[in-house]
Order: structure tokens, then sequence, then C-alpha cells
């Protein structure tokens, strides 16, 4: 079935004509310009007009049957699609010159390209990009680029500013939480067998200072070991101050072995008594966490009787993101401020960077460690980390706010002339201070985009879809 009617007829031409005067002022205007003859003799002028469903034709006099001809007497209408492209897609006519098509890309804004026309897995047409630079999208590698009109511009309120080179005094936040120092905390347990005769009125959460008394243990086998020191010690026949017999320093070191205090030592030897308990005294300043006897209770050797923390240094366990990870080392500087002391600060140092991530917070722990002379840091208190990094020196930066993240890559909005934008895909650093470091894709003076920039991409992507199903546009029928 043939596109058009085969009925000659003069009234249908005219028609045609007259659509064209009231439906597109530019075709109005360009009856006055004859076409290139199309048809041997009379020519007929080539005019332009489009219909209700939107595709565009050309229209022309009826005359006679020509070999060649555009408009015939047995064609009236013939699309302007089909009388302005090449058979091949490859060029289409334009005035004077032709547009040379550079290259086609994927209707949906896929990463594809095709050197011919062709179609895409839903029967949609590739788009066509022009060596001219008017085309839909911009050869790969290179910045995509699209104009926008003044007036919508205004409207959006659009910002801009210029990428320069600043020092970034880069710093991370996260949250953390207090952690007791696992080198700081251990256990008091006897070296030896023996029974709690009483214990002193210390318990969990106590603060003890070093030699304060906890509890006093009865053993068969330290009494045994005190009654040989005593012998060695009436036995011993030198004067005070004279070198002692090598069988009562022997002594000693067994005692000294089994745990027994300085004390318990000197009142054998003193007193020339063995003594019937031996006191269990704090050997360091720190505060009880757990008290797990009580009097009368039998001790094996080992058994922990008490376990204690030394608090003068603690850790501070931060939270850091994945992506704060690579510039973080340890020795940085650190400030904490504890939610329990608002306004007070605490200086660190980063100890230890865990070798692992959360998978789930996508986050790794940082240990800090903090001096806690006063005390007033205890475990499990949350805190407000502050790591200082040091400065990176003239790093080209723009706005965070003018770095567009899709997920797969990171792109930039620049300003050029003539109200045209281009999208510029950039490689990103550090960020400090509301700012980003840009590693790769601007160049120092390039003017960006630092607000309204997602409504100039999403007035892009409009710009894009109505394009994608425009009929093309008016052209002029080849010689």
């Amino acid at each position: 079935m043939p596109l058009v009617s085969r009925k000659p007829s003069f009234l249908f031409a005219a028609i045609g004509a007259a659509v064209a005067l009231t439906t597109s002022p530019a075709a109005a205007a360009d009856m006055s310009t004859p076409a290139a003859p199309a048809i041997d003799a009379p020519a007929g002028e080539l005019q332009t007009f489009t219909d209700a469903n939107g595709q565009t034709y050309l229209a022309a006099p009826i005359c006679r049957k020509s070999k060649g001809a555009v408009a015939g007497p047995d064609q009236t209408l013939m699309p302007q699609a089909l009388a302005g492209s090449s058979p091949d897609g490859s060029m289409v006519s334009q005035g004077q010159g032709e547009r040379r098509v550079k290259f086609y890309r994927n209707p949906m804004g896929l990463p594809d390209i095709s050197p011919v026309p062709k179609k895409d897995e839903m029967g949609m047409d590739y788009i066509p990009v022009y060596e001219d630079g008017d085309g839909d999208a911009a050869a790969p590698g290179t910045a995509e680029t699209f104009a926008i009109e003044p007036g919508k511009i205004q409207r959006t309120g659009v910002e801009t500013a210029l990428a320069t080179r600043r020092q970034l005094a880069a710093s991370i936040r996260a949250p953390g939480t207090v952690a007791l120092d696992e080198r700081r905390v251990f256990v008091i347990a006897p070296r030896f067998d023996a029974f709690v005769d009483s214990v002193s009125s210390t318990t969990s959460g106590t603060p003890v200072k070093t030699g304060d008394a906890l509890m006093e243990l009865y053993g068969e086998e330290m009494i045994n070991q005190g009654t040989w020191l005593l012998v060695d010690v009436n036995a011993s026949t030198g004067t005070p101050g004279s070198a002692r017999p090598p069988t009562q320093i022997t002594a000693a070191r067994r005692l000294q072995d089994l745990g027994a205090s300085e004390d318990f030592i000197n009142t054998i030897r003193q007193e020339r008594r063995v003594p019937r308990t031996m006191t269990v005294r704090a050997p360091k300043d720190g505060v009880i966490l757990e008290r797990t006897v009580m009097p009368g209770q039998r001790l094996k050797a080992g058994d922990a009787a008490f376990r204690m923390a030394d608090l003068s240094v603690v850790w501070v366990i931060a939270n850091v993101p994945e992506s704060d990870i690579a510039g973080l080392k340890p020795g940085e500087a650190v400030e904490v401020r504890a939610r329990a002391h608002p306004g007070h600060v605490f200086s660190g140092k980063v100890a230890l960077i865990m070798p692992e991530l959360n998978l789930e917070t996508r986050t790794a722990k940082v240990r800090i460690e903090i001096n806690n002379d006063g005390g007033m840091l205890l475990p499990g208190m949350y805190a407000d980390v502050d790591i200082s990094l040091p400065e990176t020196a003239d790093a080209l930066a723009v706005p965070s706010a003018s770095v567009i993240d899709t997920g797969d890559r990171q792109v930039v909005l620049v300003a050029q002339e003539g109200g045209r934008y281009g999208a510029h895909e950039v490689k990103v650093g550090r960020r400090s201070n509301g700012y980003v470091e840009i590693l790769q894709g601007l160049a120092d003076g390039d003017r960006i985009v630092t607000n309204g920039n997602f409504l100039i991409d999403a007035e892009s992507n409009f710009q894009s879809a109505i394009k994608a199903f425009a009929p093309p546009r008016n052209t002029e029928a080849r010689k």
C-alpha cells in the first residue's frame, strides 16, 4: 500500500501549503524561497508542514511526472525525513550543505554507540550525533554539552563559582565509645591453694590505691615455706648486716615465687614467727571491676579473686567511615568530646586502625589513646571524635555541592559561553570543610555550577528525552 495518495490533486497540494502557513511561521517564510528543482517543468516550490501527529511533510503543486522527482504528479506529499536523509542515514541535507553524522548513540543513555543506524532491544532508533557539534550527546571521552534558556537559568537560581587551588585542612568526624585499655586490666589470684580468711569492704566499682588490703589468705604451702625460712633465720649466726646464708635466700625466693608480700617475709625475719595468714594487697591504682570471693571460700591456684583496671589511660574506639580510612595514619592528633562532659576537650593520638570493616555499617574501628588523669572518662561513655589530617598543599578544589554523584561516577557541570553547560566527569579526592579535591577532569579557573546543578541535570535529561521522540528537523530536498 503506498505511503500517500496516487490521485493527482491540485487542491490537496494547495491545502498542504495553506496548513504550512498557518501552523509554522518558519515554513511560511520558506515559501518565499524556491527550493532546488525536484521536477523537470514547470518547477514547483517545495513547502513543509506538520500534521496533527507531529509528522513533517513536503508539499508541492501538481505537475507532470518526471524521473527522479521528489514530489510528482502521483506523489503530492512525502515525509520530510525520507526526503532529507541519505539511504544509509550517514548525512542529511541542511540548506546549502550536508550535516555529516559522527556516530549514533543509545536512545536510553547507555554507553553504547554505533557507526550506522540501528535499533535497540525495545525497537527504538539510535540518535544521531553530528560532526558540527549540534548533537544530542558527546563523543566518548569528551564532555557532554547542552543549552538552556537564560530565563530558566534565572528562575532556577543557578549559581556558579570558579574552580581554584587551595589548601585543604581535612578532618574526620566520627562517633566513638570509651573502652578500657586492655594492657591495664589484670586479675588478682593466689599462686597456691588457699582459703579466704577475710575480705575487705572492697566491692565492684570501688577505687583502690597501690598497697590497699584486699583479703587475707590461709594456705598450707605458704605456712610450710615460711617455716623453712624461720628455721634458716634461727640457725643463722651472722650478725645484722652480714651476708645471709644461701639456704635463707633460697627459702625467701620460694616465698616470693608463691606471691608472698614483703611484709610477710619481714615479719618472719624480724619477729621470728610465721604469720597465720597472708595479706593480699592491690598492686596498682585502679578500680575494682569484679569481686568473686567471700570469706571462707576455697581458692585453687590461679582462681581469680578480683579483676581490676588502671584508668589512668583509656581507649576511645571510633567508627570511621570506609571512605575516610585511606587518609588516616597512626599518630594523627585527635580531639575527643565526651557527651557526659560538654565543653571539655580531651587530647589523644591514633594508636591503631583495625584491619577489618564492619560489614553492616561499612566502618572501621580506630583505636585512640587518651590520658585520663582526672578519671573523667569511664568505660562505655559516648564521645565525638575529631581527627585532624595534614593539610594538602595547593589542591584543586570545588564546593562539595557542585559534585553530582551518580553512584558509578562523579560529574561536575561547567558553564560555557552562549548559555551552554558541559557535564565533566571527574575524579575526587579528600574532602574538607565543604570542599572536595578534584584529581582529574577540571582545570584551574573553570566556572562550575554550585547551586541548581540537579535542576540543570534534570533539564538536560528532559531535552534528551524530547529529542529522542521528536521528528527530525525541517530539511530541503537534495539536488
